[in-house]
């Protein structure tokens, strides 16, 4: 199904990018684009003030972005069953998109081969997803490998607006002593606990500001005896 629809001249456009322009007399255009109604009778006039000039500069600098063709394209792509999604995932992982490769990853066993094969694949594929970094992060730091899921903690936090991760956030920091910092990150993660479909539980963030806690006093008494 194919929908097509023209305008002629956008006058609307063109507005916008005198406005926007250093031109001369571009006020003196505007009033005539402004008040003169009808279409060929305003071309007639912008031709013919100042010599041409102002006319002439249009038609170099602003008619030729205005002149343009815009396509939407909407599609369905159709989703894979998790038999499916096996059997594509041995020859052509890149056909899978980030759902369906989690699900896929889901259905193995912890540190099978299967589950470390498409691990690589969701990193390889999708390097600046936030959810893939995200999920990475969360597989490594349950581990306690934070020195491993470092840079996907880099990668994270470049997404100032990702609720999701701040749990994971507040749990690497943990792990590298920087308490302050994991703090700023529980807190927040408590919050986000009330938005609709959280990604964690308000007692898991509970359990986490509690074992940060016991951290910070542990900090705290190495502390004392290195003095």
């Amino acid at each position: 199904m194919i929908e097509v629809k023209n305008v002629p001249e956008d006058w609307e456009g063109l507005i916008r990018m005198i406005n926007e322009s250093e031109m001369n007399g571009k006020y003196r255009v505007l009033e005539i684009i402004e008040t003169v109604p009808d279409p060929d009778t305003r071309e007639s006039r912008l031709r013919g003030l100042d010599g041409g000039r102002p006319f002439r500069y249009m038609l170099n600098e602003m008619f030729p972005s205005l002149r343009r063709v815009e396509y939407r394209v909407e599609f369905t792509v159709k989703e894979y069953s998790l038999e499916e999604s096996e059997l594509i995932m041995q020859k052509n992982p890149e056909q899978l998109n980030l759902y369906e490769l989690t699900l896929l990853y889901n259905n193995y066993p912890e540190d099978s081969a299967e589950r470390i094969l498409i691990f690589n694949a969701i990193i390889r594929l999708f390097p600046d997803h936030p959810v893939a970094n995200n999920n990475a992060a969360a597989r490594l730091l349950t581990g306690g490998d934070a020195p491993a899921a470092a840079r996907f903690i880099e990668k994270i936090e470049q997404n100032e607006d990702f609720p999701e991760a701040y749990n994971n956030l507040g749990v690497y920091y943990m792990l590298t002593e920087d308490i302050d910092k994991a703090e700023i990150y529980f807190n927040k993660a408590r919050i986000a606990t009330s938005f609709p479909r959280s990604a964690y539980t308000e007692e898991e963030v509970i359990h986490n500001i509690e074992e940060l806690n016991k951290k910070r006093e542990d900090l705290r008494i190495r502390e004392r005896y290195k003095r």
